[in-house]
């Protein structure tokens, strides 16, 4: 198959179910303990929380206080689609760079990826048109008031829905087994909560000006998600966890952390002590993230990040190490590298080096994801235009390779291979190699 033909196959876009895009962010962006419900609170006068009104957060007003504590919103019209596709451009112009074709093949590469970047382009564009034809929705919300999760909605504007596109959302819900009704006729509020026990929490709820949640999102206000969290603490969260599974109080007592290296609880440490509030947003149109962490103290601040750097490493190194011994035993999904080289010929990959190639790939990538410290900040930044930036023409190649080997029907030919051919070093470990410790038992 010719490279660009192959190229076009595996970087068309498939069809986005956008309704699982939507409500899928949503869920991720909810902590793990929160039990969600249906709100039914006081009717609040528009100029009691005029500055939520500003920061273009209207549908929540009457969910929104000073204590609030995250925020995320959701946005369709904040995609640029001529930005998207120029995006899109720029990443295969990139992987273009990194391959080093001839003229020739860069002239047909280069058709080959307009023809993808513009239908790419265009599905999201129908996609997205699709979704608010059918539910009437334009941004969804997601709010938490505490870190118990007391008080979390899902919140989707309905003040011009049709009933038919009401009754799509209620669907939605009910398929996803959320609690799900609409609050004054005015949106849609969905969770797991039961709708008496929620309708109790907001019973006395009174509504107010939250200025840091506001101009935070304000902020990121032009981006397809915005998201504030503030007051957020690591261990009651775990806490909430262990409790609500077990039903136990003297679990909500327990440590989550006292078997965690010493790393770990460092950081969660810093975290509790020292985390002040963070925001951040996904730009859709230019596929790139970026969020900050605020700590009260520049030296608080550096504290969090060593121990972020020191688990990283501690997880590399063990990683990676087991990684090379067997494969098998780092099978966590589709995309690590773990399931790509344990699909392949044992010998193949050592003389490929491709241990050491999927390393170096994949600790760039930590280094691309350090936070910058500014003060008593971190800011945390990354795009598919950098990802694509760090691979170098051999990790590009390798990666592709891996993707065509994955396929059912491909079989590699290993037996014409000459070693004089080819002058790689291995760094595969002999097979008697005893395997590495784990770095994350527990540390006294």
């Amino acid at each position: 198959m010719a490279l660009p033909s192959f190229l076009s196959k595996k970087l068309r876009v498939p069809s986005i179910d956008v309704r699982n895009v939507v409500f899928g962010l949503c869920v991720l962006l909810v902590f793990a303990t929160c039990g969600v419900g249906v709100v039914f609170a006081q009717k609040t006068e528009k100029n009691e929380n005029a500055r939520v009104l500003t920061a273009g957060l209207e549908p929540i007003a009457p969910f929104v206080n000073k204590d609030t504590i995250f925020v995320a919103r959701i946005d369709f019209d904040r995609i640029d689609y001529e930005v998207f596709e120029t995006s899109l451009n720029d990443v295969f112009g990139r992987i273009l760079e990194k391959l080093q074709f001839d003229e020739a093949g860069k002239r047909a590469c280069l058709k080959e990826f307009d023809v993808t970047a513009k239908a790419a382009t265009e599905n999201l564009k129908r996609s997205v048109a699709e979704f608010k034809e059918k539910t009437g929705l334009s941004d969804v919300y997601f709010v938490v008031q505490t870190t118990r999760g007391e008080g979390s909605c899902i919140i989707a504007p309905a003040r011009d829905m049709t009933s038919e596109q009401q009754e799509t959302c209620k669907k939605f819900a009910e398929d996803h087994r959320f609690n799900c009704a609409l609050y004054q006729k005015s949106f849609m509020v969905a969770s797991k909560t039961p709708l008496k026990e929620f309708a109790e929490y907001y019973k006395d709820f009174k509504p107010s000006s939250n200025k840091t949640l506001e101009s935070s999102i304000a902020k990121n206000g032009n981006a397809f998600v915005s998201w504030y969290c503030g007051r957020l603490k690591i261990r009651p969260l775990f806490h909430a966890t262990e409790g609500e599974d077990a039903g136990s109080a003297r679990l909500r007592q327990y440590d989550p952390f006292a078997n965690s290296p010493r790393a770990v609880k460092n950081l969660v440490e810093a975290f509790d002590a020292a985390f002040v509030d963070g925001s951040g947003c996904v730009d859709l149109s230019t596929l790139s993230v970026r969020y900050a962490l605020k700590f009260t103290t520049p030296v608080n601040a550096s504290k969090f990040r060593d121990s972020l750097v020191e688990i990283a490493d501690a997880y590399n190194a063990f990683y990676f190490k087991t990684l090379e011994n067997e494969p098998q035993q780092v099978d966590m999904d589709d995309f690590a590298p773990g399931k790509i080289l344990s699909t392949m010929d044992r010998t193949f990959v050592k003389r490929f080096n491709l241990y050491g190639i999927v390393r170096e790939f994949y600790a760039g990538s930590f280094e691309l994801l350090l936070p910058v410290q500014n003060e008593s900040e971190l800011t945390f930044s990354d795009s598919v235009l950098d990802e694509v930036s760090k691979l170098g023409p051999v990790s590009i190649g390798f990666l592709m390779l891996g993707r065509g080997l994955t396929r059912s029907d491909s079989h590699v030919e290993l037996e014409n291979l000459d070693d004089s051919d080819f002058q790689f070093d291995s760094n595969a470990p002999d097979e008697n190699e005893i395997r590495t410790s784990n770095p994350f038992k527990r540390v006294d």
